[in-house]
């Protein structure tokens, strides 16, 4: 680590929590106009120069100007990529929100002091009488997902990712996994779409058109997963798809249903971005 002599008798200033720009407060900052999957404190882009010009003079005292510079840039990307492994558990949550899965749901438990009975996930979420995947979160949001910026502003890579990173995967596949449990224990189970022509050779032909509505008003994208180990990629508006089965058999059919605005609006929860994964056993016939 390049290191320069600091002058004799020179006070140390290293003001961490006011001075680091996107890792400043609790659950850090970005830049305003930013699509986040939470609530979280936004700064100018005029703000966030003021502050990393001073953030680097402060660092600039013993370390090596593009030292600062490298650094301090490569933990902004870590800031946005680990904001960004945020929006999926948040989408999902919300869509087992939309179609009535929470255990509780909101509007059976004692209200959030700030927004009432509406989901709320980070800033004012509650860390007590919700539901399990909600407090997953929780720890994501509040713990693991900190860990990530601020282990990277400090120059910390095996801390920022061990007890970052690395945490915030492992809470993203826990998540999916309660969706999925929640999704199956429902009673009648909807997976959202049909499937029809199940004949190995003959095109089989797949219908989400019912989820074309589903969550907000934006439009939602559908991606298929076939059970073969193909898939298709996720394209907005179009709910149904064809495909050709090579064998006969059982397949596991998956499909992911989601918003595309990429809205998180507490105050107007409804407006909000979700998503929803369905799966369907189908069994393809010789002819």
């Amino acid at each position: 680590m390049p290191v320069q002599e600091k002058p004799a008798g020179q006070p140390l200033i290293h003001d961490v929590s006011t001075n680091l720009t996107f890792g400043t407060v609790a659950q850090g900052a970005r830049l305003t106009g930013t699509d986040l999957p939470v609530p979280m404190r936004t700064i100018t882009s005029d703000e966030f120069t003021a502050r990393r010009t001073k953030m680097t003079a402060i660092c600039s005292q013993c370390h090596a100007g593009s030292f600062v510079t490298r650094n301090l840039e490569g933990a902004d990307q870590i800031k946005a990529d680990i904001d960004t492994l945020l929006w999926d558990p948040v989408m999902r949550i919300r869509g087992l929100w939309y179609d009535g899965l929470l255990d509780p749901m909101p509007v059976v438990r004692d209200p959030n002091p700030i927004f009432g009975q509406n989901l709320v996930l980070g800033g004012q979420q509650l860390y007590g009488g919700t539901s399990a995947i909600e407090q997953l979160f929780f720890n994501t949001y509040k713990y693991d997902h900190v860990s990530t910026f601020k282990g990277a502003y400090h120059i910390n890579p095996d801390y920022s990712h061990w007890f970052g990173w690395a945490r915030v995967n492992v809470d993203r596949d826990l998540v999916k996994g309660e969706e999925a449990k929640l999704r199956r224990l429902a009673r009648p189970y909807q997976a959202g779409f049909t499937a029809t022509r199940l004949v190995a050779g003959k095109v089989t032909r797949l219908d989400a058109r019912k989820l074309l509505s589903w969550g907000n008003a934006s439009a939602n994208s559908f991606q298929w997963w076939f059970g073969d180990g193909t898939s298709s990629d996720a394209v907005v508006g179009k709910a149904t798809a064809t495909h050709v089965y090579a064998k006969p058999g059982a397949y596991k059919v998956r499909l992911t249903c989601a918003d595309t605005d990429a809205v998180n609006d507490s105050a107007a929860p409804l407006a909000c971005s979700a998503m929803r994964t369905t799966t369907l056993v189908i069994k393809v016939t010789r002819k």
